[in-house]
């Protein structure tokens, strides 16, 4: 009889074995003042809470084989014209920088907009690559307001 029941198990810690994990997303958020600006001599504006005014960036850090499943900006046109734009650009040491995802916004309705921003490049993390934000806010109409980078 115990050998019966032996048997019955093996499979079905077999079985419990092969069903996938469900992995869950984490997300990075990326606040305005963590942006480095890319020309710090430009009369760029930037504070905790929100930058415009010029170009930055921000490094984003994930672990190697991490999936990119989602990249998301907050934009605020206070007033027209107004443009933000955010890219998910990653380099590797002398080669030539890759756009994995980009996406502007002109709304100018003086409410913060979340933006979607498609990933259309390679979305798991590679060795030998950094990645980082490229963030666009051409004039003083043009808010950045924060990101959110979702991986799992």
């Amino acid at each position: 009889m115990k050998k019966a029941m032996m048997n019955f198990r093996i499979p079905l810690v077999f079985a419990v074995l092969m069903i996938p994990a469900v992995v869950e997303a984490e997300s990075i958020n990326v606040w305005p003042d963590q942006l480095k600006p890319v020309n710090p001599t430009v009369a760029y504006m930037q504070s905790v809470d929100e930058a415009r005014n010029g170009l930055f960036y921000a490094p984003i850090y994930l672990r190697v084989g991490a999936k990119i499943v989602k990249v998301t900006y907050y934009h605020l046109g206070a007033r027209s014209p107004a443009l933000t734009a955010a890219k998910l650009m990653r380099v590797k040491m002398g080669e030539v920088p890759q756009k994995l995802a980009d996406k502007s916004s002109s709304d100018s309705t003086g409410e913060i907009i979340p933006v979607d921003v498609p990933i259309t490049g390679e979305s798991v993390v590679k060795p030998d690559y950094r990645y980082y934000l490229s963030i666009e806010s051409l004039n003083d109409n043009s808010f950045f307001m924060g990101a959110t980078v979702t991986h799992h």
